[in-house]
């Protein structure tokens, strides 16, 4: 009773919107494959071109996910299914 507690202001920073990325390949039917694979999951993705200093490369994204949580759960059921290596990324 005597003694006083401070309570601390906490606040959480959001820094979202994050996404996935699952793959990058030199030809889209590389790309298209993996987006088939993660389509039998559940889960919609999408293709992006990139242009790098070697060519053209094509990317395997999902999202945007607002909460780093929702991607790293999608990243989970990926690889209980048996697709590995995605790479959480702020959105760009």
């Amino acid at each position: 009773k005597t003694q006083k507690v401070e309570v601390g202001k906490y606040e959480v920073k959001n820094r979202g919107p994050y996404q996935l990325q699952c793959g990058s390949f030199r030809t889209r039917a590389q790309a298209s494959a993996l987006k088939a694979t993660i389509a039998f999951t559940g889960i919609e993705s999408q293709i992006r071109q990139a242009q790098g200093t070697t060519g053209m490369w094509y990317k395997v994204i999902l999202g945007p996910y607002a909460r780093k949580r929702l991607a790293e759960k999608d990243k989970h059921k990926l690889s209980s299914n048996k697709v590995n290596g995605c790479n959480l990324w702020s959105w760009r």
